[in-house]
């Protein structure tokens, strides 16, 4: 999935940062960018694989998310974390069904991980679940 078709559909405005400490962060509110739709700013030394991660999950905060302030409750955090990172392995996971050719001995959560280089232990459960949806609603294009 394009994420910039995605931002575009959103109106969210990116922004490359050069120095930034993190790998990238949302802002929902930036007035002065005139932006309703907020701001994702990406450290500019990313690769690409890992840049497209970083604006997926960004925008799956804006997609799936809830807007909270530094005072929101922990839980909320960790459920928007939640909710951004499976937004990401989604759109990433239709990308791999498609890169390897609908072959479903292939679409294993394990290789799907490596491949966008993100870790197993952490996105394994996940990534299993939103796999599993995406082969059952592309179940007519899958070769065995």
């Amino acid at each position: 999935m394009d994420y910039h078709d995605i931002l575009r559909e959103t109106g969210i405005v990116l922004i490359w940062a050069p120095e930034l400490h993190d790998k990238g962060f949302y802002v929902p509110y930036a007035e002065e960018c005139q932006s309703e739709n907020g701001i994702i700013f990406v450290r500019l030394s990313l690769s690409e694989e890992e840049t497209e991660c970083v604006i997926l999950h960004e925008c799956g905060h804006k997609i799936k998310g809830h807007t909270l302030s530094k005072l929101s409750p922990s839980q909320l955090h960790i459920i928007n974390e939640a909710k951004a990172n499976r937004f990401m392995i989604h759109c990433k996971a239709i990308d791999y069904l498609e890169e390897i050719d609908y072959h479903i001995n292939y679409y294993t959560p394990e290789r799907f991980l490596t491949r966008f280089k993100l870790s197993v232990q952490e996105f394994y459960d996940v990534a299993a679940q939103e796999m599993e949806q995406i082969a059952f609603e592309n179940q007519s294009q899958l070769v065995f």
